[in-house]
């Protein structure tokens, strides 16, 4: 397990990060949405002029959540990267742990 700390990150780097947690956010909310609408509760799906109740809506909602929560995560990434940028700077740094593996092939990267 390593330690890195981000002092800056790039809007690029920041917007793949909120769009993975946005996906992988989705995909939950939908396996959420279709194992409670095929216990039974009552799930209803609005697709345009479609409206979808029960089990066929707790199916659509695997597909309608991810797609969802990527949109709203967009808008979270434009309107939250400067503050986070700034709280990072406040922090002097955020330490993140995990597996990091450093990219050889990038042009003026040099093993430490």
């Amino acid at each position: 397990m390593d330690r890195m700390t981000i002092k800056d990150i790039k809007f690029g780097s920041f917007f793949k990060l909120i769009m993975g947690i946005s996906f992988s956010f989705g995909v939950i909310t939908g396996i959420l949405f279709l194992v409670i609408g095929l216990m039974g509760a009552n799930i209803t799906a609005n697709l345009g002029e479609s409206i979808l109740y029960g089990a066929p809506a707790a199916i659509a909602s695997i597909f309608i959540s991810p797609m969802v929560a990527l949109f709203l995560g967009f808008f979270v990434c434009l309107l939250s990267y400067f503050p986070f940028k700034l709280f990072i700077k406040l922090i002097k740094g955020l330490r993140i742990f995990g597996n990091f593996d450093k990219d050889k092939d990038e042009p003026g990267k040099e093993d430490e």
